[in-house]
């Protein structure tokens, strides 16, 4: 399991992660979080797009891309 979380977080060693500070481990748990989020807006943006371009009742579309 912490293979598999050190390198979603680009630690290729473990000996790193031991000698990383607990900010440097934060600020790329941060960076890690940030890119997850711009990867969700990815994908609602173009399910909304596929929503918005197909041929449903305008009344029953979500009105933003939040919804």
């Amino acid at each position: 399991m912490i293979s598999f979380a050190l390198g979603e977080l680009g630690i290729s060693d473990i000996n790193y992660m031991y000698d990383m500070s607990f900010a440097e481990f934060q600020i790329r748990l941060f960076a890690y979080e940030r890119i997850q989020l711009k990867e969700w807006e990815k994908v609602r943006f173009i399910a909304y797009s596929a929503t918005i371009g197909s041929h449903q009742d305008p009344k029953k579309l979500p009105r933003t891309i939040d919804k």
